[in-house]
């Protein structure tokens, strides 16, 4: 994990604050971790490619060895020796062939190692870029006043700021990915739900705004007032809460 932080300047001293953001460089480790192990891969193969092709070589010098002692203490003939010449020459001819096929794998294993290493720099390099994205999101999402999150069509908790931490009582590794209705009590849930069905077939479709008990971190119970807003476009099913302390009262209005 990758700790930032960052003074937000409020025009009182004593309100100044200091905005913290954890990234998650999990994936970033990841993909270096599959490169190397990668490379490593790599190195083996071609390793193992210029071991047989020395071996290659090696059994090409003890065959010449091999032929020419023959040559010299069977004492032939240049009829047999032409023989043996005509047999030498197949001898090379085939451990060229491997030889050039050899250099041929080795060849084609280079250039998917380039690839496979300029593929994984493009990942870390995409990777670096949404760390950033994410970094900046997060700073501008927690700079917002009110409270702000985002739920999946299963109202799931995505996003969670700063100010509905403050708000809830919740902080945002607690809430993520837990259905947004575990923040009010069981007798406010159906009123919470049917909220949900109010923004998408009510009189303004795609928005609703209610008044819903909540509590605070000191266990104080308030008027929370929340504004439900689907999305639409590629992130279309998904829902963006804005939530604030409603100091008028307890009273629902649309």
């Amino acid at each position: 994990m990758l700790l930032n932080a960052r003074q937000v300047r409020q025009k009182e001293p004593a309100e100044q604050r200091i905005l913290l953001a954890i990234e998650d460089i999990t994936e970033k480790k990841l993909a270096e971790e599959q490169l190397q192990r990668l490379n490593v891969v790599l190195e083996q193969q071609v390793e193992q490619r210029t071991a047989e092709l020395s071996d290659a070589n090696e059994s090409l010098r003890k065959e010449v060895q091999r032929h020419v002692s023959t040559i010299e203490e069977l004492n032939i003939t240049s009829e047999e020796l032409e023989k043996v010449n005509r047999e030498y020459r197949v001898v090379i001819s085939g451990l060229q062939t491997i030889n050039e096929d050899l250099n041929d794998r080795l060849e084609r294993v280079s250039e998917r190692s380039r690839a496979l290493a300029s593929q994984s720099s493009e990942v870390i390099n995409r990777l670096e870029e949404l760390s950033k994205t994410e970094r900046f999101l997060n700073n501008l999402l927690d700079s917002f006043p009110m409270g702000l999150a985002v739920l999946d069509q299963h109202h799931r908790v995505m996003v969670w700021n700063k100010a509905a931490e403050q708000l809830w009582g919740r902080k945002r590794n607690s809430i993520l990915q837990r259905l947004i209705f575990e923040l009010v009590a069981k007798d406010s849930e159906k009123e919470f739900r049917l909220a949900f069905t109010s923004a998408i077939f009510g009189d303004y479709p795609g928005r609703f705004s209610f008044i819903l008990p909540a509590t605070d971190s000191e266990g104080k119970v308030f008027g929370c007032r929340i504004t439900i807003v689907i999305i639409s476009g590629k992130e279309a099913g998904r829902f963006l809460l804005l939530m604030e302390r409603e100091e008028s009262g307890m009273e629902v209005r649309p």
